[in-house]
């Protein structure tokens, strides 16, 4: 399912400046301990996510970091996967 607009429990495909892809989904865990990083899950609080929230496919976003900015190309959002958030990726 396509979704305009990109908020927690978006999954988001992203491709950087050297024309990489990353797929992310944009949760809202209680703890840093919660999120599932080899699953491609980022915390709204984090400079990505929330340089996301808001945005479409199509638009470009830049994060700030202490080491410089990141640019990032919007490609794609969908709705993620409930199954496959509760479970870790795993059906």
């Amino acid at each position: 399912m396509l979704v305009n607009i990109i908020k927690v429990g978006s999954r988001v495909v992203l491709q950087d400046a050297q024309g990489r892809i990353e797929e992310v989904e944009l949760v809202h865990p209680s703890s840093p301990k919660e999120l599932d990083w080899e699953h491609g899950q980022i915390s709204v609080d984090s400079p990505v996510g929330r340089a996301l929230l808001g945005h479409t496919a199509g638009e470009e976003i830049v994060v700030s970091t202490p080491l410089g900015e990141i640019r990032y190309r919007v490609v794609e959002v969908r709705v993620a996967d409930p199954v496959l958030t509760a479970t870790g990726g795993q059906r």
